[in-house]
């Protein structure tokens, strides 16, 4: 099921979601319905960018739009990737947070397109009342990935490139529900935020997703709630997971986990407690390179069905393709 909704993503994107170059206004100007159903014109492609979400900012890489941002999110120089693959962006005014946006200091960028997450919608319309285009995405989901890039890639005339990327992604998520198809038991995992380990991913979260697509489930995927879930040590132990998992941006180490005592008699804490990686960008999270995250779990849980030898020949050929950067099991502490 989930292959053939890969398909349709990619098929639907090209035909619909995004609208035609054809509209009353211009034969040249582009009408695009963005993530928010907000329906957007630009009246040419655009060609000065400020993303204002790191997810966004990642895609705008991955489609070789690295000379055309003009400003981006806060916080740019704690991105590994960009110090890697762009370090020039560490130089670009940052502009927001996901709570917030300074709009003075973007429109002083002079930008013919703005970029937004879901989170500030609200901002779009200080952008649009003086002229300038914005495009909110929301990214959460493989599906929304592929969307959000198709309608990034109509707006800056680089809807090949769109193309490419989403064919990719789906292809390899194809493969990995191939080899997943007959999987009798599916080993449990827990995965903890970054700010506690007593933090977890409820059911409507990518992470829970990213787990079931590597062969997995999540012990938490019965948890409602919007943000982040808190749980306790009891709850740990009730699930009982095979794998405790931590992602890499944790505020906390792993010995952290390891001493402490009210949860480190669990055999996945003694046995198979992992970082998610990687040094150079969270793979659990809903960014260009999500996808990657997927294969790197479905090598850890099922090295039988899908080897790490492949997994990081996919890495390779991923950032080397969409990112111009050859990487290393160091570079991204595998």
């Amino acid at each position: 099921m989930k292959k053939i909704i890969y398909v349709l993503i990619i098929l639907f994107t090209l035909v619909g979601v995004c609208g035609c170059n054809n509209s009353p206004t211009s034969s040249t100007s582009i009408t695009i319905t963005d993530q928010a159903n907000r329906v957007v014109t630009l009246q040419k492609p655009a060609t000065r960018i400020v993303s204002a979400y790191y997810s966004s900012t990642t895609l705008c890489l991955a489609l070789g739009l690295k000379d055309n941002l003009v400003a981006i999110e806060q916080k740019a120089n704690t991105r590994k990737l960009y110090q890697e693959a762009c370090s020039e962006l560490l130089d670009l005014p940052g502009v927001s947070t996901k709570k917030d946006i300074n709009v003075e200091l973007t429109l002083n960028q002079n930008p013919d397109l703005v970029i937004l997450p879901l989170s500030l919608k609200n901002s779009a319309e200080s952008f649009t009342q003086v002229g300038v285009a914005v495009i909110v995405v929301n990214p959460e989901s493989s599906e929304l990935i592929a969307e959000a890039i198709t309608i990034i890639g109509k707006a800056t005339n680089k809807e090949k490139e769109a193309l490419a990327f989403n064919n990719y992604n789906a292809s390899k998520i194809a493969e990995i529900e191939d080899i997943m198809a007959n999987i009798e038991n599916r080993p449990t995992v827990y995965l903890s935020s970054s700010s506690s380990y007593f933090s977890t991913c409820p059911s409507g979260y990518y992470q829970t997703e990213l787990i079931y697509l590597a062969g997995g489930i999540s012990v938490s995927k019965d948890v409602e709630g919007s943000g982040w879930q808190i749980v306790n040590a009891e709850q740990l132990l009730s699930w009982n997971p095979q794998y405790f998992l931590y992602v890499c941006d944790a505020a906390y180490t792993k010995e952290d986990i390891l001493n402490d005592q009210t949860i480190n008699s669990l055999d996945a804490v003694k046995n198979n407690l992992y970082r998610f990686p990687s040094l150079l960008e969270n793979w659990d999270a809903n960014n260009a390179s999500s996808t990657l995250g997927v294969l790197w779990l479905a090598s850890l849980l099922h090295e039988d069905l899908y080897s790490k030898s492949k997994f990081m020949d996919e890495c390779r050929y991923f950032y080397k393709t969409f990112f111009n950067l050859d990487v290393t099991e160091e570079m991204l502490g595998i």
